[in-house]
């Protein structure tokens, strides 16, 4: 039995009304690639070799493509053969799972001080509300996505006494990655900016809704994206909105905050994801870490 007609778009259509755009339109890619190479086989799915997924696997491989990348197409892939099964009641194989080489994701720089000014004073001449949007991203570790998507009410005053003396912070409620909610604390300078945007150009845009409103509903994602891209041209560097989370989430580990804190912050259920791929340490951190905290083996006056 071939493949339903038009099963592909109909698919496009299931995966857009369910995942973000970005992941329908990378899941679509992946599976019109897997069908355009199974083709080549002459024979319904339903009759392929329960090995056929590891060697479509493979076959990326060869051509050099990155493991993260062979599982990201695997996902779509995946996500494609179950709705055939729920959708259109196809007796499919059940494939093995294939077996890739583990890759280590580098740590990419977080940007240090003299970086962070010039973007700070970059971002400062763009308009609003991208201009509050781009100069939040390292005061709140956000990704692009959650930060364009914040809602008008997300915003939370905690009071606490530090040194003995009351102080009112700023909290964002986030809804992240499957639905989960948690609470992000804004650094100093984004309550600041936060505050200036409110009770200026926010106060009298007509929107009730979005924290940053664009033209149908809330700003666009690219639209941020593109935005980072504008700022860092004249400096030379290659840094992302991604870079932004690390330096948000490198700057509080070096302050002392906690890696299980940090997860929770950053919406990883893993504290080893966030340390394998979000705290960019340089040698003086993991010196100071040790030194820290005494640094020796033996107790002073127990050394021989």
């Amino acid at each position: 039995m071939a493949l339903p007609a038009n099963s592909l778009v109909e698919f496009g259509r299931y995966i857009k009304a369910t995942r973000s755009g970005p992941t329908a339109r990378r899941y679509v890619i992946s599976v019109r690639m897997f069908l355009r190479w199974y083709s080549g086989f002459n024979k319904p799915l339903e009759s392929a070799s329960r090995d056929t997924l590891s060697r479509y696997a493979m076959g990326l491989l060869e051509a050099d493509y990155r493991s993260t990348t062979i599982r990201a197409h695997l996902a779509g892939i995946a996500k494609f053969l179950r709705w055939l099964k729920e959708k259109h009641k196809l007796t499919l194989p059940e494939f093995h799972d294939p077996e890739l080489p583990s890759t280590k994701r580098e740590v990419k720089d977080t940007l240090p001080q003299d970086a962070l000014a010039e973007y700070f004073t970059a971002a400062g001449l763009l308009d609003e509300p991208t201009r509050t949007a781009a100069l939040l991203l390292p005061c709140s570790g956000l990704r692009c996505g959650e930060m364009v998507a914040l809602p008008l009410a997300c915003l939370k005053r905690q009071r606490l006494t530090l040194d003995g003396k009351p102080k009112d912070v700023l909290m964002l409620r986030v809804t992240g990655k499957g639905g989960h909610e948690r609470a992000v604390p804004l650094l100093d300078e984004g309550a600041t900016l936060l505050v200036q945007y409110l009770k200026g150009w926010r106060r009298v845009h007509r929107d009730t809704k979005w924290l940053f409103p664009g033209r149908a509903g809330h700003m666009a994602t690219r639209t941020l994206r593109k935005a980072v891209q504008q700022i860092r041209q004249p400096s030379g560097l290659s840094y992302t909105p991604h870079s932004m989370r690390r330096t948000y989430l490198t700057t509080l580990y070096r302050q002392g905050v906690e890696p299980t804190v940090l997860a929770k912050i950053a919406g990883h259920g893993n504290v080893q994801v966030l340390v394998d791929h979000y705290l960019g340490l340089d040698s003086q951190d993991i010196a100071n870490a040790v030194h820290a905290k005494g640094g020796r083996l033996m107790k002073k006056g127990n050394a021989a």
